[in-house]
């Protein structure tokens, strides 16, 4: 695939050819015969968009499982730490997370 290059002048002066040719492969716009953006078309637009959306998705999900390891791996609490946490009675915090959550004293 050839990349066509404009300056930014002539990108500026000759926008509509630039847009044209974006429609054929990418276009490179320099400054001071630097890269400073390009144009695609939108069909590459929309997979890039998407691909990113994905990728941040997969991100989120991979933090999250490690959050979750490290929740399910933290020592619980015992009923008495819990409702100092909370700040409430045994019956609330009995209720809000079941008999089964707590750690044994014991």
């Amino acid at each position: 695939m050839q990349i066509k290059t404009y300056p930014a002048r002539q990108a500026k002066n000759c926008f509509g050819e630039v847009l044209e040719a974006a429609q054929r492969a990418p276009v490179r716009i320099t400054r001071n015969g630097r890269p400073v953006g390009g144009f695609i078309d939108q069909y590459r637009f929309d997979a890039l968009v998407q691909q990113e959306k994905r990728q941040a998705k997969k991100q989120l999900c991979d933090a999250f499982r490690v959050l979750c390891a490290e929740v399910d791996a933290a020592p619980k609490p015992t009923l008495p730490e819990a409702m100092e946490l909370l700040q409430t009675d045994e019956a609330e915090v009995l209720e809000l997370l079941g008999e089964d959550y707590f750690r044994n004293t014991a």
